[in-house]
């Protein structure tokens, strides 16, 4: 608090200085002005200070939309903590090329929104508050002309309770701005329709948000959390703002003469309008319109073949627009910088002003440091703040001032100062570059400045998706599918049948000789989706055979066997004994704690996990699965440095010399804190470098080494070897994985991977692997937009000049070392302004990491190259990725590389390109297919899922098992397999596991009227089976009513079916049969002891059942018989469970009536589920 208290002194005494007054006054004069010396974010110190002293809103303007976000991070920091707050906001280009065919990225589009909704509230409105406002964006996003704010309002949709809507029209003007229709709502954007309940993740809305109808009238509006799908809050009013602007603008311009406005002057009334180094804004907006120009063109030439097909009038209105000019559509640059000249302008540069009446120069100047090293420019920054300076050291968390202020005190005893001088001040805040105000002898620095650290900015508004926790059941018609008592089928689809007057539904499964099998929904328990290889489709079982129990039974003694040599190599390692590492220390809470971002809950798990296995004396082996980007290196990173801070060497170990090179990047900048040597052993280096490491690493001199394969090598020999880190060990050799496999049993070990072999095997193998999930993707993560195209001149070029219209880079992938010369050729003859790179594993070392380098630096904007860039290299700035020849690759290598990008707040796109679609083979194309399919975030398991239904399972479990996984499919295989393990390894219970069967007439289902989506309803039914206990019942009713509305009758029924197998089930009882007017209660043949004569007795006759003792197969059972007529037996026998548990009273036993004579009965058969009828 005291240097937060002294940093706002400080930064009022920079206000205070003549310059910063004289550019007030003369703004609020209506003078013109421009401001010099202006370093680092002092620009940014400037903007804050004018929209605290003016009466007007701001629109501060760059040159280039990346720098957007650096000016809003450093005006939230300045303007943090003020007498009265400001709102900061942006306004970003669209990224999408002028005249292109394509709607902006949706989280661009509500960035625009919120801006565009705040200046019709804040400052438009007749009764608006007029917020002080300050708007960021860049100049070619205020090119393109707009609505005024003031049309956007009536454009809207507002939902009030008790109000009527039309919602067909809802569903119309929904998708016309861009939402898209998804069975659950999981991001901004999305929209749902559910019988009377739609919902919607509005763009100009905080949360998502549940309008629920009786009829055409809104009868509540809630607010949901989407990763639960559960209601929030209730709410009168919400008002969704329209998102898809160049349909209003279309349409508004076929209604109207002149609706248009330049968003200069008029997105905020009579702005200050501030300009970020005018000269760059002057040639940015020159490239623009070169591009508007050009865009024009094609679009004509698009066009013509299009009008003559279809006629003008037929043609979409966002087509049409496209045929506008770019007089009509944009602003001249001309027109631009006249309407600047007339407005009141600031004009701010770092460079000196020569002296003149509208010109000032603030003097602030760039952090100079004259050592290269961190300890000596702490010293300096000391030296300084001895000799009276006034310095303030802007930390990123609070982790890292805590590191910073330490190593100052460290620094300071070395050389004899005091360790804490009185004008030496840290703060924790996000500043994008520091500055010094010589005449003040004041400084401003970040803790990067002092590291020489790379910063990572972020941005407040960008959302990812948030993954719900409903697991929709992955069944479509067509699939093979494995019933677990029949056999191996294909799913046909559900079907409604009526038996015996009553209609339900079934899943429809065809079997060998076309023989069908029709299975209740509500056994779908029974049915798994087959897994195995689509090269070589299973062979349909026959009904009534016996072939499908030899094919289990012969599959069950193979995995007995296998299962056997597994436990071998676990209880190998239980019997050795490894290091246990010491708890976290000190410096490990401040090294996490340095982190720059925001820990996901998989991340934290894992990370826990990993310690825990890393304290305890057995050896670690644990797997980190979790998709491409979702921070499992992080992962790593910490149980590094635990294992160093506890004296033990690190070897992580990657598959590709890139990848090392990025790995060791990485290390070594999260490191560069603190005292850890990070070296790297791999072709990169010298030989001579390598023989050095190779000696410091037995001498100790090194604590982590990263490497490729070289880190295997018999010459490599480690100190004190503590923990082996493996990056996507798929890819290493067989040599190699034996070297890996007997270092497993000796230090701990922890592997990394995207594209895993199934999760469901690795949790199968659960007592021999552990494993950790990390599958919460990062805050500001987007999918990956992705395409599958024929190879054209137009799709290249389109490609990247869109990225290059917004300062990205660009992959481009060509697997031909030898035509990869004349590809670049190719390219450069495409788009002559992109400066190209070629990159290839047959460069040198030193001409590779040259290359390497210099496009990281974004020095290129291609880079043309092999599949070296496959694994691990991280560029935020590279945002598409372009693949030629993509039939080429297998499914998980495509996955890989479109890994690559989007790792920035851009939308990131994909493109695989292949010569022709029509002669693509059947496996490529069913590859290209999924990994289209497979977009969204967390993707890895579906995709490694899929791949092994393409090419099958191969080798995982060794050739001996493959045949019985194609066999029985890889579900139940992985099934059987867990029960193995349990129970060789000796967990299986004291008591026999059994279910209570629920016989119930009629059932209860979910009714295709309540919920339309045979997914959902698999779903629903498949998570019905597998509740326990009574509260989660009850759980599961309100989940129901809020999502579908109120339970109609069968949903009721199937509830109070759910209470009565679970009942049943707690009081022992193995078969709960409801009819009509009778049912029994069997009970199981290890629950007798819950069974109680004395009280069966004192219940009978009571409540208007009769019950009746007896005995069948060994089992006692309780037979009912309500006597009163009415249909409430199942609510009645419910109440019986309940009651027969509690102890016997003290009340008289009731006399018995005797029996009426009963006809004869058929045996009573107990229903497991398997009688299902059969037709031919």
């Amino acid at each position: 608090m005291q240097n937060s208290r002294l940093f706002r002194k400080a930064l009022d005494k920079i206000r205070n200085t003549e310059a910063f007054r004289t550019i007030a006054e003369r703004c609020a004069d209506s003078q013109g002005t421009s401001a010099g010396q202006l370093a680092g974010s002092s620009k940014a110190l400037v903007v804050s200070h004018l929209a605290l002293t003016l009466d007007r809103p701001i629109l501060f303007i760059t040159a280039e939309q990346s720098e957007i976000y650096h000016h809003l991070d450093d005006l939230s920091f300045f303007l943090q903590e003020t007498d009265f707050p400001v709102e900061v906001l942006v306004y970003p280009h669209p990224e999408v090329l002028p005249y292109e065919a394509q709607s902006p990225e949706l989280t661009v589009r509500l960035e625009r929104m919120l801006t565009i909704r705040h200046a019709w509230e804040q400052w438009w409105r007749i009764d608006a508050p007029r917020t002080p406002t300050v708007i960021v964006t860049c100049a070619p996003a205020l090119l393109k002309r707009g609505l005024p704010p003031a049309r956007f309002p009536e454009m809207g949709l507002v939902f009030q309770v008790g109000r009527e809507a039309d919602r067909e029209s809802v569903g119309r003007w929904l998708v016309e701005q861009g939402y898209e229709f998804r069975e659950l709502v999981s991001r901004r954007g999305d929209f749902s329709i559910r019988g009377g309940i739609l919902d919607i993740y509005p763009l100009s809305f905080h949360s998502a948000v549940r309008i629920e109808f009786f009829g055409d009238e809104v009868d509540s509006i809630r607010t949901f959390d989407v990763s639960t799908q559960r209601s929030v809050e209730r709410m009168e009013e919400v008002h969704l703002y329209p998102s898809n602007e160049d349909l209003l603008i279309a349409r508004a311009l076929e209604k109207e003469e002149k609706p248009l406005v330049d968003y200069l002057t008029s997105l905020l009334p009579n702005p200050l309008i501030v300009l970020d180094e005018p000269e760059r804004i002057e040639n940015e907006l020159e490239t623009y319109f070169a591009l508007v120009n050009r865009g024009y063109r094609e679009a004509l030439e698009g066009r013509e073949q299009e009008e003559l097909v279809l006629g003008e009038e037929e043609l979409h209105p966002h087509q049409r627009l496209l045929l506008r000019s770019p007089e009509e559509l944009y602003l001249h640059p001309s027109e631009f910088s006249d309407l600047c000249k007339k407005a009141r302008c600031l004009h701010l540069t770092e460079f000196f002003l020569p002296p003149e009446p509208d010109t000032v120069n603030c003097g602030t100047q760039s952090p100079t440091f004259t050592a290269e090293d961190s300890s000596d420019r702490i010293l300096q920054i000391l030296n300084g703040a001895v000799e009276g300076r006034s310095t303030f050291v802007i930390c990123d968390n609070k982790g890292q001032e805590t590191r910073f202020q330490e190593l100052v005190a460290h620094v300071a005893r070395n050389q004899h100062l005091p360790d804490n001088p009185g004008d030496l001040h840290t703060l924790v805040g996000e500043l994008c570059r520091g500055f010094t105000v010589p005449l003040l002898r004041l400084d401003l620095i970040t803790d990067r400045e002092v590291f020489g650290r790379y910063r990572r900015f972020r941005t407040p508004h960008r959302e990812g998706i948030a993954l719900p926790v409903v697991d929709l059941v992955e069944l479509s018609p067509g699939d093979f599918v494995v019933h677990i008592d029949h056999g191996i089928g294909k799913f046909r689809g559900l079907k409604a049948l009526s038996t015996g007057g009553k209609t339900g539904e079934y899943l429809e499964l065809e079997y060998a000789d076309r023989d069908v099998l029709y299975v209740p929904i509500d056994q779908i328990d029974r049915v798994g989706r087959y897994i195995g290889s689509e090269a070589n489709p299973p062979v349909l079982a026959h009904l009534g055979t016996k072939t499908w129990e030899k094919s289990k039974s012969r599959a069950r003694q193979a995995i007995e066997d296998m299962a056997g040599e597994l436990l071998e190599i676990y209880a190998t390692r239980e019997m050795k004994k490894g290091h246990g590492f010491a708890s976290d220390t000190p410096w490990q809470h401040e090294f996490e704690s340095a982190f720059l971002y925001e820990e996901t809950p998989d991340q934290w798990r894992s990370i826990e996990e990993v310690k825990r296995d890393m304290e305890a004396p057995e050896p670690m082996d644990r797997l980190i699965c979790g998709d491409v980007g979702f921070g499992k290196t992080e992962v790593a990173i910490r149980a590094a440095f635990k294992a160093v801070m506890d004296g033990k060497q690190v070897a992580v170990l990657v598959p590709t010399t890139i990848l090392a090179q990025q790995h060791f990047n990485t290390f070594r900048e999260r490191l560069a804190d603190y005292p850890v040597r990070v070296e790297m052993l791999s072709r990169f280096r010298s030989p001579v470098e390598q023989k050095n490491i190779v000696r410091d690493l037995r001498e100790n001199k090194i604590d982590i080494v990263v490497g490729t394969h070289r880190l295997l090598s018999k010459d490599v020999g480690f100190a004190d070897l503590g923990l082996v880190i493996i990056d996507e060990e798929q890819r290493f050799g067989v040599k190699h994985k034996e070297r890996l496999r007997q270092l497993r049993m000796l230090v701990d070990t922890l592997t990394l991977t995207a594209t895993p072999i199934p999760r469901t095997l690795y949790l199968s193998l659960s007592g021999i692997r552990d494993m950790s999930v990390v599958n919460t993707p990062p805050k500001n993560r987007l999918p990956i937009e992705t395409y599958v195209m024929e190879w054209s001149k137009e799709v290249i070029e389109k490609a990247i000049l869109r990225e290059m219209a917004r300062e990205g880079q660009v992959y481009l992938v060509h697997n031909r070392v030898e035509s990869i010369v004349s590809m670049a050729s190719l390219i450069q003859r495409i788009v002559p302004e992109a400066r190209i790179a070629i990159a290839h594993g047959q460069m040198s070392e030193r001409e590779l990491e040259a290359i390497m380098t210099r496009f990281i630096r974004g020095e290129y904007d291609v880079l043309v190259a092999t599949t070296i860039i496959e694994n691990g290299l991280d560029i935020p700035n590279v945002n598409t990725i372009i693949v030629n020849r993509a039939d080429h690759f297998g499914l998980a290598q495509l996955y890989q590389l479109r890994g690559r990008v989007g790792r920035d707040r851009h939308r990131a796109y994909c493109y695989l390109l292949v010569p022709s679609k029509r002669t693509l083979t059947a496996i490529a194309r069913r590859r290209l297919l999924a990994i289209q399919e497979h977009n969204e975030l967390g993707a890895g398991y579906q995709i490694a899922m899929r791949d092994m239904e393409i090419r099958g399972i191969g080798n995982i479990l060794g050739r001996q098992q493959h045949g019985h996984i194609a066999a029985i499919g890889f579900d139940l295989y992985s099934k059987l397999l867990r029960e193995t393990v349990a129970r060789l390894k000796g967990k299986k219970q004291a008591t026999e596991i059994w279910e209570t069967s629920l016989e119930m007439a009629p059932k209860g289902v979910i009714p295709p009227y309540y919920v339309e989506s045979n997914q959902q309803r698999m779903t629903l039914h498949q998570r019905a089976l597998k509740i326990l206990k009574a509260e989660e019942i009850e759980d599961f009713r309100e989940e129901l009513t809020d999502i579908y509305g109120k339970p109609p009758e069968e949903v009721e029924r199937l509830l109070l079916g759910l209470h009565l197998r679970v009942a049943g089930h707690e009081a022992g009882f193995e078969v709960v049969n409801v009819g009509k007017n009778r049912g029994h209660l069997i009970y199981h043949t290890t629950q007798v002891e819950k069974f109680n004569p004395t009280r069966v007795l004192q219940m009978d006759s009571k409540n208007g059942l009769k019950l009746t003792i007896s005995t069948r197969d060994e089992n006692i059972v309780i037979d009912v018989e309500d006597r009163t007529g009415g249909n409430n037996l199942p609510a009645k026998m419910l109440n019986l469970i309940a009651e027969l548990q509690q102890p016997p009273t003290n009340e008289p036993i009731p006399k018995s009536e005797p029996a009426a004579e009963k006809p004869q009965k058929k045996k009573n058969r107990r229903f497991d589920g398997k009688r299902l009828g059969v037709f031919r």
